[in-house]
């Protein structure tokens, strides 16, 4: 027997999981088992692949008989699993996608944790929305409006965000405009507060206003398809106070080098996939990771990754 184990597994260890189909691309057990080797957390999390929808309400039933404690949903599952819930968070009913799922009595309640993982992301590198506290610290994006490309359930989720962070104007813009017009209804009836408008992606290059966050919501530069890019007008970018890709493979995609080109500060998604692992950790356990803990994480992702 080795001398030190790192991740112990013993009589009481519980088990966390992603439900999904495919699933064995996934990083989301390097995120969660480095997390409880970090805090000390007896507990695992293995990928559990779910062959089909018709097996969904199944198999989420014998999670529960089988005492799992938590898990992540992926694609195709994120909306379809909705119907099997005991719960459903307010901000995951909004999106209308739930991606994590505690236990609870008699069953699961389902968040959305990629909402509150991009607005971490985001303020991890110094971004500041209008309902953000502690804007003080010099070298901070402020931005009120934000353009929005794409209008699947990435966007979904980073337009609830907006929502919750007080933004005052958001721009949907997609190729097919129908789904962006469709996706700003639903947005302004959640929050009206804030003003929401569509237009179609072929025209984003008539945003008249300048100092806007731009968040790439599309699988255009995902790999392999690297050379792909949803915006190359250099006008664009040239007004953007800076711009998000929530993609995170490759670590610099087409999008975000346009973007530096111009001299715009852009960042990968790299830091939504970490912040929306932990905070679902964090539903799972009661444990907040520390700082010190959560660039462990990330370096370990970074390694992995790049």
């Amino acid at each position: 027997m080795p001398e030190e184990l790192e991740h112990f597994i013993s009589g009481e260890t519980r088990l966390c999981g992603l439900i999904g189909n495919p699933v064995g691309h996934t990083l989301s057990p390097l995120i969660h088992n480095t997390l409880a080797e970090l805090t000390g957390t007896d507990l695992v999390y293995v990928p559990l692949r779910v062959e089909d929808e018709g097996s969904l309400g199944e198999a989420i039933r014998g999670a529960y008989e089988l005492n799992i404690l938590g898990m992540n949903v992926t694609v195709p599952y994120k909306s379809a699993v909705i119907p099997f819930l005991r719960d459903i968070d307010p901000s995951a009913e909004k999106i209308g996608a739930v991606n994590t799922l505690v236990r609870v009595d008699g069953g699961y309640k389902g968040y959305n944790t990629d909402c509150s993982g991009i607005g971490s992301a985001l303020k991890e590198n110094g971004v500041c929305f209008p309902a953000d506290q502690q804007c003080d610290r010099k070298n901070l994006i402020r931005t009120d409006t934000v353009v929005m490309i794409g209008a699947g359930g990435a966007a979904k989720a980073a337009c609830c965000m907006c929502g919750e962070k007080g933004v005052r104007r958001l721009i949907i813009v997609n190729r097919t405009v129908e789904h962006a017009a469709r996706l700003a209804e639903t947005v302004q009836k959640d929050f009206p507060a804030m003003s929401v408008s569509a237009m179609p992606l072929s025209e984003v290059s008539k945003i008249g206003e300048s100092g806007f966050l731009a968040i790439q919501c599309t699988r255009a530069g995902l790999t392999p398809k690297v050379n792909e890019t949803p915006v190359a007008d250099r006008a664009f970018f040239q007004k953007a106070a800076a711009v998000y890709d929530v993609i995170y493979n490759p670590e610099e995609t087409l999008f975000l080098r346009l973007a530096r080109q111009e001299g715009t500060p852009g960042w990968c998604g790299l830091d939504m996939l970490l912040q929306q692992g932990i905070r679902a950790f964090t539903l799972w356990t009661g444990i907040a990771p520390g700082e010190t803990q959560v660039k462990k994480v990330r370096e370990r992702l970074w390694t992995t990754l790049y």
